[in-house]
């Protein structure tokens, strides 16, 4: 440890496997290390990481059997984010179990000889990101919670996305779009807006159809593939795909994805150009859908709804219908002069509203 700590960021930085192997190692003249107790799962702990937080290079000198080659893919994996550069250093022409002692006892290995060896073996790559897919993500979301509400979608996946984190893993949740949504690409993530509020970056495949001069509309084989939410970076550009049919090599055949162009369309317009022509942005099922998912998380002031919803287009006398058909409750504020009016699915209503005015 005192030679650790005195070698210049610079100086590379052997790690070796059992302590005999770094007194033969530090005799050449090299600065070398180990963690006690040799390999073994858990052997190499966090609190060793801090020590080679300055290091910019280290050499992983790894036993020739599985053992050895587990404890060297469990080092270099606790140092990946914290060593620049990270090398494996195997010796396969010893017997199995052999090590680094034994290479330079009865093969006579030379420090020159070592360090050659060293330089000359492949980097290690940074440990890919494991990716998790959940299909559908409302299996995970269990019985009990109310999947249009928002208070009890985000109580299920905030632990999920700490456990990503933690995990160092990608999640992937796979959803199916409902029945009856709006012509807005991100109302196509079922249940409540929470589900796509809690992603990064949201991806919907839309067929593609084309339109004939009388308005007739027609697949075309391919499919889109958007981006109705990205806060990482820009929104990617919309690919066009073909799902396809390729061979194998024992002559069964397996579906295929290929991509194809770059399309000039977003993810809005392409949901709007698969809806017939007789159907307006502003249809009642659009609305039933906006009021769902708007008072998925409890009660919303009636201002606030009318104002979305002018937004959106809709009018109030499509909101009052919409209402209606999903007997949603409308009471007023209590314990104040000036009580506002408030809308709410009847499982969210207060057990005593005040009488509703029917306008």
């Amino acid at each position: 440890m005192p030679e650790l700590i005195a070698a210049a960021p610079d100086v590379p930085v052997f790690i070796c496997e059992g302590e005999k192997d770094v007194d033969n190692v530090a005799a050449l003249g090299l600065i070398c290390t180990t963690n006690s107790e040799g390999a073994g799962k858990g052997k190499w702990t966090a609190d060793l990481n801090k020590w080679f937080s300055a290091r910019q290079c280290i050499y992983i000198l790894e036993d020739n059997d599985e053992d050895g080659r587990r404890h060297a893919g469990e080092v270099a994996s606790n140092l990946q984010h914290i060593v620049d550069k990270i090398h494996i250093v195997s010796f396969p022409e010893l017997p199995v179990k052999g090590d680094v002692s034994d290479w330079l006892e009865d093969m006579g290995g030379t420090k020159e000889q070592l360090l050659a060896r060293a330089k000359a073996g492949p980097c290690w790559q940074r440990m890919a990101t494991f990716w998790i897919t959940i299909d559908p993500i409302t299996a995970y979301m269990g019985g009990k919670l109310d999947s249009h509400r928002a208070t009890d979608v985000r109580g299920q996946l905030g632990p999920l996305a700490e456990l990503a984190e933690r995990m160092d893993v990608a999640l992937s949740a796979i959803t199916h779009p409902p029945k009856h949504a709006t012509q807005r690409a991100i109302d196509h993530f079922i249940g409540s807006q929470a589900f796509i509020a809690a992603a990064r970056i949201g991806h919907m495949t839309i067929e593609e159809v084309s339109e004939d001069e009388y308005g007739n509309k027609t697949p075309t084989g391919r499919g889109l593939f958007t981006n109705p939410k990205n806060n990482v970076s820009r929104k990617m550009s919309t690919l066009a795909y073909r799902v396809v049919e390729k061979p194998l090599d024992d002559g069964i055949k397996a579906a295929c994805v290929t991509w194809e162009e770059i399309v000039d369309i977003t993810a809005d317009q392409a949901v709007a150009a698969t809806v017939p022509a007789h159907k307006e942005r502003g249809q009642q099922s659009d609305v039933i859908i906006f009021l769902m998912n708007l008072l998925a998380g409890g009660a919303v002031e009636m201002k606030t709804i009318e104002d979305k919803a002018t937004e959106r287009g809709f009018t109030i006398e499509q909101l009052r219908r919409a209402k209606r058909k999903m007997g949603i409750v409308a009471f007023k504020q209590t314990g104040t002069m000036e009580g506002h009016w408030f809308w709410a699915l009847a499982q969210h209503a207060p057990s005593t509203e005040a009488k509703e005015r029917e306008e």
